[in-house]
């Protein structure tokens, strides 16, 4: 099912410009803005309702954060079951891709109707927030440190797909790279 506002094409250009903030970030070996594209990708996914990529997206920023389901037991717990041990995220930024990254899974698995996969991963977002994870959330925002040559908007420029000529010179705001479901920084003010 594909968002009422946006085109398969607009999903599929948003896909591309997550990729190319994945490949830059990788070639500058920045974990956390390869982890965040990993999270954008999952989300542009869903949103977009492009089931077929999705479970590789979701196996993919799951294993940046380290997160392992295999062989985990399904049988309901009793007096004898040993609960599975699950990994806390002591720093703040991945203890929130990785509730954005458990989020975007279960409604995955859900859908796919995978329920073994699904209830896994929803314990394991029931221990995160039973241990209180949700304070990591603080007011919403997370800063992301500046000590990097920040990214070039000309990193991202897609010229081939803008209804410009290519060789029209084209000025990018930060508002234009947020993914749709993220207000831009004009209309947060308004």
């Amino acid at each position: 099912m594909i968002s009422q506002h946006l085109s398969l094409n607009e999903f599929r250009t948003a896909l591309m410009l997550v990729d190319k903030l994945r490949d830059s970030s990788t070639q500058r070996q920045h974990s956390r803005v390869t982890l965040l594209s990993h999270v954008l990708r999952l989300r542009t996914l869903i949103s977009g309702g492009l089931w077929s990529d999705t479970g590789l997206a979701s196996r993919t920023a799951e294993d940046t954060l380290g997160l392992r389901y295999e062989n985990l037991p399904t049988l309901t717990p009793t007096a004898t079951t040993v609960p599975p041990t699950y990994i806390d995220f002591e720093d703040r930024f991945e203890c929130v891709m990785a509730l954005h990254t458990l989020v975007l899974s279960i409604v995955y698995y859900a859908h796919a109707g995978i329920s073994s996969e699904s209830s896994a991963r929803l314990s394991h977002l029931h221990a995160l927030l039973d241990a209180k994870a949700l304070e990591c959330l603080g007011d919403g925002s997370i800063k992301v440190p500046r000590h990097y040559p920040p990214y070039s908007w000309s990193d991202f420029r897609q010229d081939r797909f803008s209804r410009r000529s290519p060789h029209t010179p084209r000025s990018y705001s930060p508002a234009d790279l947020l993914p749709p479901w993220i207000p831009s920084y004009e209309r947060l003010e308004a």
